[in-house]
């Protein structure tokens, strides 16, 4: 299961997703190389806004996500 889905993350290819680097078993474990997403998840930008986010923002994370979904979808992927 866990060979496949690298697999998986190593044909995704999207702006909006992060990226696959590599992937190497270490005492048993598998582990995956990532993009570094240094702005965070969507969940901590949202706990940290004060105020209403502007129209304009919410719009472009909006694009942005269904961007990725449909380029998931459009290559078989299921988000989960």
């Amino acid at each position: 299961m866990c060979v496949k889905k690298v697999h998986l993350l190593s044909r995704i290819e999207h702006p909006n997703i992060i990226s696959y680097y590599d992937s190497f078993e270490e005492d048993g474990i598998l582990m995956i190389e990532m993009e570094f997403a240094d702005g965070g998840t969507l969940a901590q930008y949202l706990t940290k806004c004060q105020t209403f986010i502007p129209e304009d923002t919410v719009t472009d994370l909006m694009i942005q996500m269904l961007s990725a979904v449909s380029y998931l979808h459009n290559n078989s992927v299921l988000h989960r």
